[in-house]
């Protein structure tokens, strides 16, 4: 039996360009590992993907997991529905632990429904990969899995 992993990555050098990869795998047994899906994703605002800006509570990228002080993030599969939320506005996948050792939290995935980038959270920008998104967790939620670990990289 397969078990899911997510990892977002992106690369932190404050460009133009505010957008990394949202993946997701499914692991056997180690060492084997199946590319599932990816999707464009982002977290924090332009002018915050730098190293410090982890620390920008409400514009940076969520933080790595050892400034957070976990061994790893994870992603609930049962969305919160939240479609007054500037935004989100709409499902909304909690990211867990719901505070970090930083003071940040307050982090999910979503949809990116207004300006580019996200205060923390991973969003993903095309409606077509967000539809994707939300099937493959409803997927997994019927599946009895009710969380799914996340690893965050940068380079």
């Amino acid at each position: 039996m397969t078990k899911p992993l997510l990892i977002y990555h992106n690369q932190l050098d404050n460009d133009s360009d505010i957008w990394g990869r949202l993946e997701l795998f499914e692991v056997e047994e180690y060492p084997i590992v199946r590319p599932r899906e990816r999707y464009i994703a982002a977290s924090g605002l332009p002018g915050f993907q730098e190293w410090s800006g982890q620390d920008a509570k409400g514009r940076g990228p969520i933080p790595r997991m050892d400034i957070a002080e976990v061994p790893c993030y994870f992603v609930d599969t049962k969305p919160i529905h939240l479609p007054s939320t500037p935004g989100v506005e709409g499902n909304f996948y909690p990211i867990t632990p719901h505070l970090i050792a930083t003071g940040r939290g307050d982090f999910g995935v979503h949809y990116d429904a207004n300006v580019p980038g996200s205060a923390g959270c991973v969003v993903l920008r095309n409606l077509d990969a967000w539809a994707a998104f939300e099937s493959r967790m409803g997927d997994y939620f019927k599946q009895g899995v009710s969380r799914i670990p996340l690893l965050v990289c940068y380079s």
